[in-house]
C-alpha cells in the first residue's frame, strides 16, 4: 500500500511545483559489467522520491548513494528508474551541499548519458523543480590509445617512450606519471579499441 502511495505521489507531482533542486554528474567508472554513473543532489526541500528515464540507452541498474543508504525503494526497469523513501525517516533533507544520490549503469560503450521525464517530489507530493544535470559524454573504453587510432600499437608505446619519467605526456592510467605501468597498460591493450 505504502509503495502504491508513493508512486501515485511521483504521478500527482507533476501538477505543481514546490522549490527547486539541482542534480550533477559525479564520478564514472567503466569496466567489462558496463559503465556506472554518479548522480549527486541538492535541494532546498525534503526529497521524498523520484524517477527519470534515460535518453538514447538503457539502464542496466541504479544502486549505491544516499537511497541505498537511507533503504529507499529503487525500481529499475530498461527506460526507467523509479525510487521513493518508505517512511518520514528516509526521506532526504535539505541539503546545501550536493550528496550522492544514486548511481546508474548503462551498457559499456555507451557514447553519453542524458536524463529525461525527470520528475522529483516532496513529502507532501509536489514536484521539485529540477536543473541539470544535462549530458555526460562517457569516457572511451580505450585510455591505452593515446594516439587516438582506434587501436593500441606500436605509436602508442612510442608516445610513452618519448614521455618516459618526463610528465604525464604518455600517461595511460591518470596516474600523472609516464612509467612502467604505462608499458603493461600498452601491452595488455595491444590491439583494436
Amino acid at each position: 500500500m505504502g509503495r502504491l502511495a508513493c508512486t501515485l505521489l511521483l504521478i500527482l507531482a507533476v501538477t505543481s511545483a514546490h522549490g527547486s533542486g539541482v542534480l550533477q554528474w559525479g564520478d564514472v567508472q567503466i569496466d567489462a559489467t558496463g559503465t556506472q554513473a554518479e548522480l549527486f543532489w541538492q535541494s532546498d526541500q525534503m526529497l521524498a522520491g523520484f524517477q527519470f528515464e534515460p535518453t538514447g540507452c538503457v539502464f542496466m541498474a541504479a544502486n549505491g548513494g544516499e537511497t541505498e543508504a537511507l533503504g529507499w525503494q529503487v525500481h529499475v526497469v530498461e527506460h526507467l528508474v523509479l525510487a521513493f523513501a518508505v517512511d518520514q525517516e528516509g526521506m532526504i533533507p535539505p541539503l546545501d551541499a550536493p550528496l550522492h544520490l544514486i548511481s546508474v549503469v548503462v551498457p559499456e560503450g555507451t557514447p553519453q548519458l542524458e536524463l529525461g521525464g525527470v520528475i522529483f517530489a516532496d513529502a507532501g507530493g509536489n514536484m521539485i523543480e529540477v536543473t541539470g544535470p544535462g549530458v555526460l559524454a562517457l569516457e572511451p573504453t580505450c585510455g591505452a590509445d593515446l594516439d587516438q587510432s582506434g587501436d593500441v600499437g606500436v605509436d602508442d608505446l612510442l608516445i610513452v617512450l618519448a614521455h618516459w619519467s618526463a610528465g604525464s605526456g604518455g600517461d595511460t592510467n591518470g596516474d600523472g606519471m609516464t612509467n612502467v605501468d604505462d608499458v603493461l597498460a600498452i601491452v595488455s591493450a595491444w590491439g583494436p579499441c
